[in-house]
């Protein structure tokens, strides 16, 4: 149940590209997205965070 937010919030984008911006949140070093994904958008950023945070991962 706790990591359900964190489930949702990694589909904010494209696959992989969720989680690869949850883990460039992590301070984890990640390569860039190729084309047709993308990463998670600066306006979700925040939700993304707030699931990190409430799954003890922030």
């Amino acid at each position: 149940a706790r990591l359900h937010p964190l489930r949702m919030a990694l589909t904010l984008g494209t696959a992989p590209g969720g989680v690869k911006s949850a883990l460039r949140e992590l301070g984890r070093p990640i390569g860039p997205c190729r084309s047709p994904v993308a990463l998670v958008g600066a306006d979700k950023i925040p939700k993304l965070k707030e699931a990190l945070a409430a799954a003890g991962l922030l």
